[in-house]
């Protein structure tokens, strides 16, 4: 399906009142066949089938995905962390889990954040594993933590290649999720950095 119009002919405005984001002020609003009577919120029309992407620049104030997308950073750095957060944590709850994967930057370095709504850790398993990712290279590669192995390995070339005070750092609470933190610097693509072929 499609809507055409002039600028300014009121298409978004219509599209809104169909997603339930507006609350239309007259006239009759139907749905697949079926009429709706009253205000529709935006949880409603989900549930009829209808929702919207938003290209308003005031609904995402701090929109840096088009920095993010000049930043290079290690091949093979967030594979290994996306599978374990599927493997050892959304998989094993009950229910249907998520994965979210954000990005954020300061002046000098780029934050990825993984998160998933699984199982957790208890705070034993996790003290540990941080323990592990803080010893960087000397770390014993062991897999009794949740994705102990990857997660080292992933670490371990973060610090062979930008230095320890990059890496990453875990937080999680049982029943609740995971949070992997990689801190990284802010490379772009004309940066200048050694080992520049392991960078993607």
């Amino acid at each position: 399906m499609a809507l055409l119009g002039e600028n300014g002919a009121g298409k978004s405005t219509l599209m809104k009142i169909l997603s339930g984001v507006y609350t239309r002020d007259s006239g009759d609003l139907e749905i697949f066949g079926r009429k709706i009577t009253g205000d529709l919120n935006t949880k409603q029309a989900q549930e009829l089938g209808v929702a919207i992407i938003h290209q308003e620049l005031n609904m995402c104030q701090h929109l840096t995905v088009y920095e993010i997308m000049s930043c290079r950073i290690p091949k093979l750095t967030l594979q290994p962390i996306l599978e374990n957060s599927i493997i050892h944590g959304t998989e094993l709850k009950i229910g249907t889990g998520n994965l979210y994967l954000d990005f954020a930057r300061t002046q000098d370095r780029l934050l990825i954040r993984i998160s998933d709504d699984g199982v957790g850790m208890d705070e034993e398993t996790l003290a540990r594993l941080n323990r592990k990712l803080s010893r960087g290279v000397n770390a014993v590669s062991g897999g009794e933590e949740r994705g102990g192995i990857a997660l080292v390995n992933v670490n371990n070339r973060i610090h062979l290649i930008f230095g320890d005070e990059y890496g990453i750092h875990v937080y999680s609470v049982p029943q609740v999720g995971t949070d992997v933190e990689i801190t990284l610097p802010f490379v772009t693509r004309d940066s200048e950095v050694r080992n520049r072929s392991v960078l993607s």
